[in-house]
């Protein structure tokens, strides 16, 4: 008599598990959820981010306006001996971006540039590549971006 109610609970405990088992692998069982489609409303802001370099850092602002024209500023902090909260100008590019398929494509129309040792914008030539076409994915005001093997995050103010 003990050995068959043993062996009913043993069946009943091993029938909840698996259900257990069977409803919180659920979502599993009808395969990964799609990605959410990226529009252009979603994209337009200003971002930011900053990506440590040796030594130094850099800040990085792009603004995608509506009407499909893009900024995109990179300012180095902490390459002022004695003032490591300090940035300076090192670029500034401007263009336009046409979004398809969660591809972002941006194009640059005209570019300032700056050099050591007084870091100030010129007008200049745009350095290749002119055109990029990043990977994006979108979550709330998070931006992750993907140009080739490197990822970026920016988050939108």
């Amino acid at each position: 008599m003990a050995y068959s109610r043993t062996r009913r609970i043993s069946r009943l405990s091993l029938g909840i598990a698996l259900a257990g088992l069977l409803l919180a692998c659920g979502k599993d069982a009808t395969g990964p959820e799609s990605a959410a489609v990226i529009t252009e409303a979603d994209v337009t802001g200003t971002w930011r981010t900053s990506v440590p370099a040796a030594g130094f850092t850099v800040k990085v602002i792009m603004e995608v306006t509506a009407d499909h024209n893009m900024n995109f500023a990179q300012k180095y902090a902490g390459v002022v001996p004695g003032k490591p909260d300090s940035a300076v100008d090192k670029s500034y590019e401007s263009g336009t971006w046409s979004l398809n398929a969660g591809i972002l494509t941006s194009q640059k129309v005209a570019c300032r540039y700056a050099s050591p040792p007084n870091f100030q914008l010129k007008d200049s030539t745009c350095i290749a590549p002119v055109s990029n076409d990043y990977s994006l994915a979108i979550k709330g005001n998070t931006m992750t971006v993907v140009l080739g093997t490197a990822t970026f995050v920016f988050t939108r103010d």
